[in-house]
């Protein structure tokens, strides 16, 4: 396998020791030797009692002498100890002089820090993070003249920060953070001088930062947020000239932000927000030219805005300035920070016009300009924003209407623009814009009806569209057949809609008299070019989908008719890259989803051919991690495609909502990423020719109930001969087409490969690995991962994983999609060596998960031998 993964022994089991700290005895049991051996700290051992065999122990390490040199017992989970066990007080420390690292973190130990632990005179490294230990920082612990990380955070200790504190000089890592510590920082921390990372995040320490701290000039990583801290932000504040990561948030600092903040240059992230900071921003915060993140909001700044952020601040992603006193027009500049994601500028005193370059903020998701005095339109300053989906705009001077332009905000999910001056009818596009949940137009100008198919989409299930008045309250013009505090919409002013409907019950009426013969003739048609799927064969007339194609198709066509009353929107569940997609339910209680084109997207030769080569790419294979189709229509007059219907969606959606995420366990993600790579290995190497998706993405992936995925959206999908060389116009999403593609224009599998790859990672970080994939795309920058811990970068919403098979399955999925994302097509896997990879037998990991750095896991080989058991 790889380096740190072992094959298992099948004559023998692995004695796993849970190991406490006088806070249990465990007996495990050998099954071969039936032996027994007691805990390593049970009350009163001496490592001297039981000569080399402790050094056996899990959790263990020892010098050449047998001298134990480490005791690593980190998420401990044994469920045998009692609370009274799981004491530090038990722990004959004296009988540890050689101990060097002594972690405990997640253990479960509580009760107090004792005095003895200065006998070990020799830690370098001390963990009790993430337990239950309370009571006051021992004088005795700072007697540890060698440690170098000392970590007591989220625990309950109190008390204060020992003065002794300076005696640890040694220290390179000190972290305290969520305790009930009190008092004031100690003058004496300014002693640490090789400290690179300090937090005290959140705790209760008061008074003004020590002078002493901005000693400290090695520090990378401050953070003294969340505390009662006040005065002001010391000018020394310059003289931490190594900070890449500063927060001073939730305290009491008063003043100005100091200038020479500027001397920061390799200032990553920087948050002052909520504190009572007034004066200006100042222009030499242009010279943190690495900074990301920026929060300076809830406090009392004045001013303008410097455009010398937007011109110089190119890495910024956050940018939030809200609830402050600011002032002056936004900069234009701003539209330079083509990364950022967040921009929040609210409850301000902003006044003009949203500035025309805002429109090339690719990427933002977050807008808020709300509680301000801004004018003008919102287009066409904001049509590009195509991946926006928070908009806030309420509480402006903004005029103008909202036209068909917002169709271009295709990912909206929330837009207020109330309390403005917006003006015109309220556009039909809102209703096809299929993340929109929240819509808030009320105190305007609009004028015209609201339209049913709007308060349907914004309905929440059984509440009545009575309850959506408050978000169009305010417009005196509107007007409304549902919402009693609307007037009716009168009859000279009613809608194209209702002109359609009124004309369609007329031809109802004439067509009656033709309604036999039509109606044959139509779905003559329509059956000539249906096709028949083998296993669709039934003789039964109830309208099961599973049937209809070998009958008459007259019953399954008037079943999908009256199922989505003739595909009325409240039955569109969402909308691709060509038509909207329904869900239906039969006669029979069969559930079914269907793609279908509507009248106008027929006429679109590329939507068309599109469709077609759905249907037959998706009639060429069967593969049950595939979805399945399971008939189409190609009527001229009505195409649709007919699926299984997926219960939970799309991977996309299920990532990005929290709850849902977390229903995603570790061994579903893997199970994901193995059915979507035995997906593409039997489209590359078992259908002849092959087949390359060309558009692998966790948008294209759904899952049904039980979380199980299966590809779809097959529309741009080739057959590729491998005889020839295939050149195309670029398909596929942005973030996961392979880099070549764009400058070769070649249609190959190893496309498909570099995608697979993305989605992967994308499914184990819970986010598109966006920043991760510049780096490893970057050979300047590709030394920046080798020290990024797995654990760091995998999602935080779920716990770590705790099975060691599931361990060893994360870790064989990140080494495998950090292959398939070689920047050299020939150096990637196929998928065939992929899906192989995961189905072969496979040993546990040699080392903790929580020490697998990202670096280990890139594979400097073309090939995947080092990855083979």
């Amino acid at each position: 396998m790889i380096a740190y993964i072992s094959k298992t022994s099948n004559n023998s089991l692995t004695l796993l020791w849970v190991i406490s700290i006088a806070f249990f005895i465990i007996v495990v049991k050998a099954s071969l030797q039936d032996s027994h051996v007691f805990s390593l700290l049970q009350t009163n051992w001496c490592e001297d009692q039981h000569t080399r065999q402790h050094c056996q122990w899990q959790g263990i390490s020892c010098d050449d002498n047998d001298h134990i040199t480490e005791i690593s017992l980190h998420d401990i989970n044994d469920g045998l100890a009692s609370m009274e066990q799981r004491m530090l007080k038990n722990l004959n420390f004296s009988c540890l002089p050689n101990l060097a690292t002594l972690d405990l973190s997640k253990a479960g130990v509580v009760g107090v820090i004792p005095r003895e632990i200065a006998h070990l005179t020799k830690l370098i490294h001390l963990d009790l993070s993430y337990n239950v230990l309370t009571g006051e920082i021992p004088l005795s612990l700072t007697n540890l003249s060698h440690l170098k990380v000392l970590d007591l955070s989220y625990n309950e200790l109190i008390g204060s920060i020992p003065e002794s504190i300076g005696l640890l000089i040694n220290l390179t890592r000190l972290e305290l953070w969520d305790n009930q510590i009190n008092g004031s920082i100690p003058n004496s921390i300014g002693k640490l001088e090789n400290l690179l990372y300090l937090d005290l995040n959140p705790n209760y320490l008061s008074g003004p930062i020590p002078s002493a701290l901005f000693r400290l000039t090695k520090l990378t990583h401050l953070d003294i947020s969340n505390n009662k801290l006040n005065g002001s932000i010391p000018k020394a504040l310059g003289n931490l000239t190594n900070l890449s990561y500063l927060s001073l948030q939730l305290n009491q600092f008063i003043g100005s932000i100091p200038p020479e903040i500027g001397n920061l240059r390799s200032l990553k992230d920087l948050q002052l927000n909520q504190n009572n900071l007034s004066g200006s921003i100042p222009q030499e915060i242009k010279n943190l030219r690495n900074l990301e993140i920026l929060y300076l909001s809830q406090n009392h700044l004045t001013g303008s805005i410097p455009p010398e952020i937007g011109k110089y601040l190119r890495n910024l992603i956050y940018l939030v300035l809200s609830q402050n006193h600011l002032t002056g027009t936004l900069p234009p500049q701003i539209g330079n920070l083509r990364s950022l994601q967040t921009l929040d500028l609210g409850q301000n005193k902003f006044i003009g016009s949203i500035p025309l370059e805002f429109q090339f903020l690719r990427n933002l998701t977050y807008l808020d300009l709300s509680f301000n005095e801004i004018t003008g339109p919102i287009f066409p300053s904001l049509i590009g924003l195509s991946t926006i989906q928070n908009l806030y705009l309420s509480s402006n001077r903004i005029n103008g209407s909202i036209g068909k332009d917002i169709e271009n905000l295709s990912k909206l999910k929330i837009m207020d623009v109330s309390n403005n001056n917006i003006s015109g009818i309220i556009p039909t596009q809102f209703v096809s814009l299929s993340y929109l949940a929240y819509l808030n137009l009320s105190n305007n100008n609009f004028r015209g009806p609201i339209e049913d198919a709007l308060l349907n989409k914004l309905s929440t299930g059984t509440s009545g569209h009575e309850l959506l008045s408050d978000l169009f309250i305010g417009n005196k013009d509107l007007c409304c057949d549902t919402i009693s505090v609307f007037p009716n919409c009168p009859r000279s002013s009613r809608t194209k809609k209702n002109i359609t409907i009124v004309k369609i019950l007329l031809l109802i009426i004439i067509s009656t008299i033709f309604l036999c013969i039509g109606f044959v003739v139509i779905l003559k048609r329509c059956l000539k070019t249906r096709n028949v799927l083998p296993e669709a064969k039934s003789n039964t007339r109830n309208g099961d989908i599973f049937s209809i194609w070998n009958y008459d198709g007259k019953i399954a066509f008037e079943d999908i008719i009256k199922a989505t009353e003739e595909f009325d929107i409240k039955y569109c569940i969402g909308t691709g890259g060509y038509g909207s997609v329904y869900r239906a339910q039969l006669p029979s209680g069969k559930i079914i989803a269907l793609k279908k084109l509507h009248g106008s997207e027929i006429e679109k030769p590329t939507l068309k051919e599109s469709f077609l080569n759905e249907v037959e790419t998706l009639t060429k294979i069967r593969h049950k991690s595939i979805v399945q189709l399971h008939g189409y229509c190609l009527h001229k007059r009505s195409m649709f495609l007919i699926y299984e219907y997926m219960e939970r969606g799309s991977l996309f959606y299920v990532l990005n909502n929290d709850k849902e995420a977390v229903d995603l366990s570790w061994s579903k993600r893997v199970n994901v990423i193995k059915s979507l790579a035995h997906a593409l290995s039997y489209m590359h190497h078992d259908c002849a020719p092959s087949i390359v998706h060309r558009d692998v993405t966790t948008t294209n992936i759904l899952l049904n109930s039980q979380l199980e995925a299966f590809l779809s959206d097959f529309g741009t999908a080739r057959l590729v001969d491998p005889d020839f060389s295939y050149q195309t116009m670029i398909a596929g999403t942005y973030g996961y087409i392979a880099p070549e593609f764009a400058y070769t224009m070649t249609i190959t599998e190893k496309c498909d490969v570099f995608s697979f790859g993305v989605v992967a990672l994308e499914t184990l970080m819970g986010k598109h690995p966006a920043e991760l994939l510049s780096l490893v795309l970057s050979t300047s920058s590709s030394s920046l991962l080798q020290n990024k811990l797995l654990s760091e970068i995998i999602d935080q919403r779920l716990s770590r994983p705790r099975n060691r098979f599931i361990e060893r399955d994360v870790v064989l999925v990140a080494i495998l999609a950090f292959a398939c994302l070689n920047v050299q097509p020939n150096c990637r896997p196929t998928m065939l060596q992929v899906s192989q990879q995961l189905l072969a037998p496979k040993g546990l990991l040699a080392k903790s998960f929580s020490e697998v750095l990202v670096g280990q896991l890139m594979i400097p080989k073309c090939l995947l031998e080092d990855v083979e058991t």
